[in-house]
């Protein structure tokens, strides 16, 4: 949907600028047996090498939702992990594994907890006091702003990774763009 290829570039550049977490690219020419095939933009694959370059703990929490995209959901009526009863399902971990994507080894105890408090908890001060103790609300809120700048229409469904540090106390969930053109 963006053939020039800069709203990928521009984005994940703006997130650098702010300081949060976000792939590398670079735009490189290719060329096969010496003829021009085009330009073309590398984005960093989002995963453990990634999160050390940006001085984050490799071995954190790295989770995508896949539920929109998940053909074994066929009865269920959600797009998002969130809008889901996670309590519903006894095997919470199992669940997890087959509708996300994931790296490594994640804290699905910890991931299921974050999705029972946002499924159990009403819209309004409840809710508000309480994602400040589980997100980085700062930089959700500068997350929010470069998509409506960038005007990427599908941020909000899973075009992100979330990652939480699950060896520093106190940590907090953050959102990691992805798919950005």
């Amino acid at each position: 949907t963006d053939p020039s290829m800069m709203r990928e570039k521009i984005s994940f550049d703006m997130f650098h600028e702010l300081g949060l977490p976000a792939p590398r690219t670079k735009y490189f020419n290719v060329y096969v047996n010496g003829v021009f095939e085009g330009l073309y933009l590398h984005i960093e694959r989002i995963d453990e090498y990634m999160l050390a370059q940006q001085g984050l703990n490799p071995r954190g929490t790295l989770v995508r939702d896949e539920f929109r995209h998940n053909q074994q959901l066929e009865n269920v009526e959600s797009s998002s992990i969130f809008s889901f009863d996670i309590q519903t399902v006894d095997n919470k971990q199992e669940f997890l594994e087959q509708t996300t994507n994931y790296r490594n080894n994640p804290d699905w105890e910890a991931f299921s907890e974050l999705l029972d408090w946002v499924y159990q908890t009403e819209a309004g001060s409840e809710f508000a006091e309480g994602i400040g103790d589980r997100v980085d609300v700062q930089a959700f809120i500068d997350w929010l702003v470069i998509h409506f700048l960038v005007a990427d229409v599908d941020a909000f469904s899973d075009d992100y990774w979330m990652y939480l540090d699950t060896q520093s106390e106190g940590a907090k969930w953050q959102l990691i763009p992805w798919d950005k053109d």
